[in-house]
């Protein structure tokens, strides 16, 4: 049976603000005006370029993932994050040591099969969507 998996104070105090802040630095190297989202349940920054309108960026580190080359053959992400595809979101998962990411779009999500998968900090399993790297830019900082 799939579990949704809890928030973890400690995680997120670990991680959250290393990816905001390299997530930050890459964006805005682009040209991108770049705040945190002041809802805490949302989106973790919201982004625009210019005129154009703004979107919403989510942002994790997967620390199995070491140096540059991506270790896996698909992005997992969490079934509970679907609730971002509603709005325009943009999905920035770094390596552990923030130097390189995988970008992807809300849109990549749709259509793509959900997989139960245990794991260290799931090990009863949570479902995740397995996205195909063809949908993924890869980034470096």
């Amino acid at each position: 049976m799939s579990v949704k998996k809890k928030f973890d104070k400690y995680l997120h105090q670990k991680y959250d603000d290393r990816a905001k802040t390299a997530s930050k630095a890459l964006l805005k190297a682009k040209g991108y005006d770049v705040v945190d989202n002041p809802n805490p349940y949302a989106e973790d920054l919201i982004t625009q370029k210019g005129s154009d309108a703004p979107f919403f960026v989510e942002v994790e580190i997967k620390d199995l993932w070491k140096g540059s080359e991506f270790p896996f053959q698909t992005v997992q992400l969490p079934e509970r994050k679907k609730k971002f595809a509603v709005n325009k979101t943009v999905f920035m998962i770094w390596n552990s040591e923030t130097t390189h990411c995988a970008c992807f779009s809300s849109d990549a999500i749709w259509g793509v099969a959900l997989k139960e998968v245990p794991n260290k900090k799931g090990p009863e399993g949570e479902r995740f969507f397995q996205i195909p790297l063809s949908k993924i830019k890869f980034r470096k900082l």
